[in-house]
């Protein structure tokens, strides 16, 4: 059936500490190339677009290229975007971005005015964030597709239903493409959202977050504020020796003009 690649390899991909092991499976292998084989005959005119999702996705997670699979993708871009739903964009996007696939024509697909509505309209915080934060790591243009995020009822939906993960990961992707945010920015620096991030985010989600809003020279005093507190500052330093956030927090105080307490050279 059209749906029994997508399970197997989507079976295969939820392993995911086992996933060395499995791309030198003769097993896999084998199955891999009587996929690539149907691929090659017929393209993926007998795959609907939620299996083609979750097969690109579950490759991605197993570190698998196939030339085959996501040449075939692009070539049926329009239907992805057309008949897919956010969900299934942003696991291909998610996929394209772990595997370092550039694949400008399925992302040139999903910025542009009817595919950034339907998402920005119908997707899930973490939808948006997948695809932004995929788009930022390979560099993509996502003009379009941002306009519709900076928007009042898409930046407040991201802010309310989104983790500070999907918030950080948003913000970031528009600083690393420096892209317009000043709606977006205004919002995160809303008292409710700038507690939540420091509250329940991990630190890299706070540095994230006030690294991306300084860089886009947005007022983040509220945020900064928060920071600026010895249970926050201890909690970020715990990490510090792995990721060396200190230096990117004292830049941003230093971006933002807050005299600091605790973030001093």
């Amino acid at each position: 059936s059209t749906d029994e690649p997508a399970l197997m390899f989507g079976r295969l991909g939820r392993s995911r500490s086992d996933s060395g092991i499995i791309r030198c499976d003769k097993s896999f292998m084998l199955l891999l190339a009587e996929f690539e084989g149907r691929l090659e005959r017929e393209g993926l005119k007998w795959m609907g677009v939620r299996e083609i999702s979750n097969t690109v996705h579950a490759f991605g997670v197993m570190g698998v290229t196939s030339k085959l699979l996501f040449d075939s993708v692009e070539k049926d871009a329009e239907r992805i975007m057309s008949d897919g739903n956010p969900q299934d964009i942003s696991n291909i996007a998610y996929a394209f971005a772990k595997l370092g696939e550039k694949r400008s024509v399925f992302f040139g697909a999903v910025n542009t005015e009817r595919t950034s509505e339907m998402i920005g309209r119908m997707g899930k915080p973490q939808d948006i964030s997948i695809i932004l934060w995929s788009m930022a790591t390979l560099g993509h243009d996502a003009a379009t597709f941002s306009k519709i995020i900076n928007r009042v009822d898409v930046a407040e939906k991201l802010v309310r239903n989104g983790t500070p993960q999907n918030i950080a990961n948003t913000i970031w992707a528009m600083a690393t493409l420096r892209l317009e945010a000043n709606t977006l920015a205004k919002i995160i620096d809303r008292v409710d959202v700038a507690e939540k991030i420091v509250r329940h985010g991990t630190p890299q989600n706070i540095v994230n977050t006030f690294w991306a809003m300084s860089t886009l020279r947005h007022n983040a005093q509220v945020l900064a504020g928060l920071i600026d507190r010895q249970e926050v500052f201890k909690n970020i330093m715990k990490e510090d020796k792995r990721h060396n956030y200190f230096p990117m927090i004292v830049w941003a105080m230093n971006k933002q003009g807050h005299t600091a307490k605790f973030w001093r050279k």
